[in-house]
């Protein structure tokens, strides 16, 4: 029997080939909170969207760099896959990473 012809085979590729196709578009999107005041959480600078956490980090940095900030005077978050949620006017992550 050919090994192109085996059922097993075939089956095994198409699996992959699908479960390809399908986590091809799964990759979080990053959204950065940047607290120039880290007690007062609500004022913050928000970032656009970036494709990878290290591009979120990037931006805070930039930001953190722009006000001339040191640690401990200001703090941030990175969430991915954010949603904002206009009835309590804030945004819900499906995670959130420093």
């Amino acid at each position: 029997m050919s090994i192109l012809k085996n059922p097993f085979v075939i089956g095994g590729a198409v699996s992959i080939s699908i479960l390809a196709l399908l986590g091809a578009g799964c990759n979080p999107k990053w959204i950065g909170f940047y607290y120039p005041d880290p007690i007062n959480k609500i004022v913050y600078d928000q970032s656009p969207e970036f494709a990878t956490l290290e591009e979120c980090r990037n931006w805070v940095e930039n930001r953190r760099l722009l006000q001339n900030k040191r640690e401990g005077e200001y703090d941030y978050e990175c969430g991915s896959d954010c949603k904002y949620k206009p009835e309590a006017e804030y945004y819900v992550c499906e995670d959130t990473v420093k």
